[in-house]
């Protein structure tokens, strides 16, 4: 079954968010995702991210004036995300362009979705500015237990060209679980899909910090917590260990029972 995320023109909307229903979704553990777009007269590559709840699922760097059509294979916890939510908010970074003022860009994204969805999302941040005085983001992920943490960065302005080697890490609750060096700034014009960073983490959360160590000018960071369960989940922990009182008792009745034999 065919979905549709995104059927929608982007004219001069900067750096602002555009929230809207989803004119269809089909929850999915798998999805096969189309993206399509054509300017409409826009000659400037372009940054575009798509995040139902505010979570981001899919990061995009447009061609210099031409069309791109594209299809990237979404597994999990992604596509349960990307699938499931009906809110979506979206940013394409069309401005204001003196060749033609009237120019933009138009966005379709379609997919095909199989299997039941697994996972639900915590927002963390989402198009958030990081530079060399905002150096970190951060959010209260509530106490869930989460099995990942997805992540995605691009390094823009001053970063495009020479922001090389720039050092980032993922803090939970005062643990570095993730710290990586980018060569570059993650991009370039007509690149398109821009691979998220999926962080495998198991365990209850309750703040999650993004740091920059040694960042120029300008990236933008987007993150979010995978609970497990569908849209909707409490991110409850599979259950591993017997609580310790019932340790006890089953303890009690194997040592009767070994008695008796």
């Amino acid at each position: 079954m065919t979905c549709t995320m995104v059927d929608r023109e982007y004219k001069n909307t900067g750096w602002d968010k555009v929230c809207f229903t989803a004119p269809s979704t089909c929850p999915s553990s798998s999805a096969s995702v189309n993206i399509s777009v054509k300017s409409t007269g826009d000659g400037i590559d372009r940054l575009v991210t798509v995040a139902p709840h505010n979570c981001e699922v899919i990061r995009f760097i447009t061609p210099f004036d031409s069309e791109l059509s594209q299809t990237v294979q979404l597994t999990e916890p992604i596509a349960s995300v990307a699938t499931s939510y009906s809110d979506i908010c979206s940013v394409f970074t069309t401005f204001f362009y003196s060749g033609n003022p009237n120019g933009g860009y138009y966005l379709k994204i379609t997919y095909d979705g199989q299997g039941k969805p697994g996972y639900s999302c915590v927002p963390a941040w989402y198009m958030e500015f990081i530079d060399n005085s905002t150096t970190e983001v951060s959010a209260d992920i509530g106490g869930h237990f989460i099995s990942h943490f997805v992540l995605n960065m691009t390094g823009h302005r001053g970063e495009e060209g020479s922001g090389v080697n720039r050092r980032w890490q993922l803090i939970l609750d005062g643990n570095v679980v993730w710290d990586q060096t980018f060569p570059d700034w993650r991009w370039y014009p007509g690149k398109g899909y821009v691979e998220p960073i999926v962080v495998s983490v198991n365990r209850r959360v309750n703040r999650a910090v993004l740091k920059c160590l040694n960042c120029g000018h300008v990236w933008i960071a987007s993150g979010w917590a995978a609970v497990p369960g569908g849209a909707g989940g409490v991110g409850i922990q599979p259950v591993n260990i017997l609580p310790a009182a019932l340790v006890g008792l089953v303890a009690g009745i194997i040592a009767g029972v070994s008695q008796k034999k």
